[in-house]
């Protein structure tokens, strides 16, 4: 028998082995409870899938990964499925599509595990024998379906003094601490807390406390803290190349793994952050609600008074302006009154006038008419006379001319007669004019007819 303190003479150095020994016998305690509820998720995921189609035994082998992220449909109506499954239990959303394959998913149920392992390299790992412990721990942590398998709450992003880490996060961190330990030393007081961390974890109350191989772990555990544990030489062996597989293929990617696990810090604590973000944005958007809603009841409260006091405002300057224009009203009833009555009373003055100038016109054109038909009679009388004369003459003439021709005094009436009618038809264009223009001047009449 052989135990770790044969290996280095230096404390240290034994203790970094036994962390590597610790991590390795918790991660075969954390197996049973892990494989189980892998192939659990696969079967549950598949019933699901193919209780929709006409055939619960169909299968599909010929899509890949690249295709199906491309939104590419499944021929057979199932992988497109399968992965939209997949990335609904992922508690980030983001899976390790890299570390699978899809045309295994079907056969396989470990390949589905293993998009949950959050660093790549583990495309390999067929099973999670093959697989490390920080890789079963990280299956653990980001597939939500071991919400219910552990009494605590599964860290989400980075911890936080409000939100410290839980035990499957601590157990990484143990992992990360040891693996990645330069000098490959690890101190008593380190070694001690995780040696608490690791039996604690395995321990938990909710599955793993009645889980035959992890309370198997956890004697190992008790062994190798008290330097009980025996190994024959040749587990000592195995164990040791073991370590040193791992160390070599580790230690060529240490870097990219350091860098890897920091941006997908980066990436979860981002994710929190902005999850923190929208939760503040939210209360902020609440308070402000809530400020507004009293803001608003403060306004409406001072719009009413404001508005009661216009009302009542305008109330007054109606009752004013009412009052105004009554007393307007009245006085332009009084001025219409005394103008009505004024111009009533010029009026019959103009009126008045006119009738007085009226009788005085129709006095003067009665008078000028008198003299104007004077004037035709005398006119007319020595036409008459003139006339006679010339008719006589003319009688007196023709009968010494014509001493045959008889000329009587009825011809001489017709002559008569018709001068007669000339002189009257001349006596009514006269008085014609006389009334178109009112008055003639008796200057004009004689000028006209002299």
């Amino acid at each position: 028998m052989a135990s770790l303190a044969d290996v280095f003479k230096e404390k240290e150095r034994s203790n970094w082995l036994k962390a590597w020994l610790a991590i390795d016998i918790a991660k075969s305690g954390l197996e049973h409870l892990a494989d189980n509820e892998a192939q659990t998720f696969h079967q549950h995921i598949y019933s699901q899938v193919t209780s929709t189609l006409k055939s619960q035994s169909a299968t599909c082998t010929s899509c890949n990964t690249t295709n199906l992220l491309r939104n590419q449909k499944c021929p057979n109506q199932i992988c497109d499925k399968v992965c939209q499954a997949i990335i609904k239990e992922h508690r980030y959303k983001k899976c390790s599509w890299n570390n699978t394959s899809a045309p295994l998913w079907q056969t396989h149920y470990w390949e589905i595990a293993k998009c949950y392992i959050q660093t790549d390299g583990y495309a390999d790992k067929i099973s999670i024998q093959d697989t490390d412990f920080n890789g079963v721990v990280s299956f653990m942590l980001n597939c939500t379906r071991f919400d219910s398998k552990f009494s605590f709450p599964i860290t989400k992003g980075k911890p936080t003094l409000n939100k410290p880490a839980c035990l499957l996060y601590k157990a990484r961190e143990v992992h990360k601490a040891v693996r990645h330990s330069s000098l490959m030393e690890v101190t008593d007081v380190d070694l001690q807390d995780y040696f608490t961390t690791l039996n604690n974890l395995l321990k938990d109350s909710s599955h793993l406390s009645q889980d035959n191989v992890a309370k198997n772990a956890v004697v190992k555990l008790a062994q190798l803290e008290k330097d009980t544990l025996l190994l024959t030489t040749t587990e000592m062996m195995c164990f040791l190349d073991a370590v040193g597989t791992t160390l070599k293929q580790h230690l060529k990617g240490i870097a990219k793994d350091v860098v890897d696990a920091s941006v997908n810090d980066l990436r979860v604590n981002t994710e929190l952050c902005i999850d923190n973000i929208k939760d503040f944005m939210s209360n902020c958007k609440q308070e402000l609600a809530k400020q507004a809603n009293i803001h608003k009841q403060d306004i409406d409260e001072h719009v009413n008074s404001k508005k009661q006091g216009i009302d009542d405002h305008t109330r007054r300057l109606k009752q004013g302006m009412d009052e105004h224009a009554d007393r307007h009203k009245q006085g332009l009833n009084e001025h219409a009154d005394r103008d009505k009555q004024g111009m009533d009373e010029h009026a019959d003055r103009q009126k008045q006038d006119m009738d007085e100038h009226a009788g005085r016109h129709k006095q003067s054109i009665d008078e000028h008419a008198d003299r104007h038909k004077q004037g035709i009679d005398e006119h007319a009388s020595r036409h008459k006379q003139c006339l006679d004369k010339q008719a006589e003459k003319c009688i007196k003439d023709i009968q010494e001319q014509f001493g045959n021709t008889t000329f009587t005094e009825t011809t001489y009436k017709k002559s008569c007669e018709g001068i007669t009618n000339v002189l009257s038809f001349h006596y009514t264009i006269s008085k014609q004019q006389e009334f178109n223009f009112i008055i003639w001047p008796k200057t004009t009449y004689k000028s006209t007819h002299v």
